[in-house]
């Protein structure tokens, strides 16, 4: 949130806009892995490919 406030700001120049362009990718990118290894647990809690449960996700308050 704080990079996309800095992104919107007025006065802001071409290359600091890159390089909180940047940094905010890089936080994508770090979120995606975290996503990626918890699924992996999930699926591995689940239990074999083979047969496989398949239950929706609760959603909670954000």
């Amino acid at each position: 949130e704080e990079i996309v406030r800095s992104l919107e700001a007025a006065g802001l120049d071409v290359e600091g806009a890159l390089t909180l362009f940047e940094e905010g990718v890089e936080h994508v990118r770090g979120a995606e892995e975290t996503l990626r290894v918890a699924e992996l647990k999930v699926e591995e809690l689940l239990g074999p490919e083979e047969d496989p449960v398949v239950r929706p996700l609760e959603e909670g308050p954000e």
